[in-house]
């Protein structure tokens, strides 16, 4: 058997031949998500542009990763499939530490994450030797879009509206919202309201008409306190009427007294009214009042993955 180091044979291919070759090195198994992956990275304007092949053992196996480049300075690793040797192995690990250097190069004060299974033990020792961080793990809870038949009134003082066009205001109550928060606290400061609003919006300029918001209105002028932020699923196994709720929060002073679950039962009966099928969303295992609250509402887990974190601030 060949001792050869694994090489870098391809980057940031621009060309159909190479694009498919790394793509049959990346899901080798999986044709059918390899073409529907494919679609979805040729309509992104740089969607290629952190992909690397690479090639151990003379070229006998070949692994490869790519890194999707999103709006807030915060990349997705589609890691490799590491099932088989330890030459391919080799490769994938070549892989994932090259496309991090890349995007490293790029955006020097992004994160890059990743979700894996603990069953992935070849996976998660390549993450970690690459200098990879376990952040923690994630619960993926789903429930079925309708209006709660009985759920409890807003509480006074409080009521929930769309979020105004006002970006600003948004990322203040976004930020208000971070405060102590259960969800992946090692985030902390790398939780820059302006770009995570920007990644939210991925490319929007606009606040969009399903995002809803809570409001205080115990005084002359009502005041945002918290905030319910949801998209279309688009994934390439998304369905029609499938949502994902990318983000729900409250400012310190608004929690624990059902707010939250009031604007999440709105934001429920505002995507029944709107054809929605479904509402998917993951939380950290750690959040139990966040847990506590979705279950009450009609969520159920559909499965827990292993988030991975790259931070060159750690």
């Amino acid at each position: 058997m060949s001792h050869d180091p694994p090489v870098i044979v391809l980057s940031a291919p621009t060309n159909a031949q190479a694009r498919s070759r790394l793509l049959r090195a990346l899901l080798p198994e999986d044709p059918g998500r390899a073409r529907r992956l494919r679609q979805g990275l040729d309509a992104r304007p740089c969607g290629w542009d952190f992909s690397v092949l690479a090639e151990s053992g003379g070229g006998g196996s070949a692994s490869a990763a790519i890194i999707l480049d999103r709006a807030g300075g915060c990349g997705t690793l589609l890691p490799p499939l590491l099932a088989g040797h330890g030459a391919r192995q080799a490769a994938g690990g070549c892989a994932v530490r090259e496309v991090i250097r890349q995007y490293r190069a790029r955006v020097p004060d992004g994160v890059v994450i990743t979700l894996t299974t603990e069953s992935d033990h070849d996976l998660n020792h390549v993450l970690a030797s690459s200098g990879m961080a376990r952040l923690t793990t994630l619960v993926f809870l789903r429930t079925r879009v309708e209006s709660p038949r009985a759920s409890a009134p807003c509480p006074g003082g409080f009521r929930v509206a769309p979020l105004p066009d006002d970006l600003g205001a948004v990322a203040e109550v976004l930020r208000a919202s971070c405060a102590d928060s259960l969800d992946c606290p090692e985030l902390g400061a790398r939780r820059r309201p302006e770009r995570v609003l920007e990644g939210h919006l991925d490319g929007a300029t606009s606040i969009p008409r399903q995002w809803l918001g809570a409001y205080s209105t115990d005084s002359r002028c009502s005041r945002l306190v918290g905030l319910s932020l949801t998209r279309a699923r688009v994934d390439a196994d998304a369905q029609a009427g499938e949502w994902d709720l990318i983000y729900i929060g409250m400012a310190p002073q608004a929690r624990g007294i059902g707010v939250g679950r009031f604007l999440l039962a709105e934001q429920l009966r505002q995507l029944d009214a709107a054809g929605g099928t479904t509402l998917a969303l993951a939380c950290d295992a750690r959040n139990t009042p966040a847990l506590t609250l979705y279950a009450s509402v009609g969520f159920h887990e559909l499965g827990r993955r292993v988030a991975w974190l790259d931070d060159p601030t750690t």
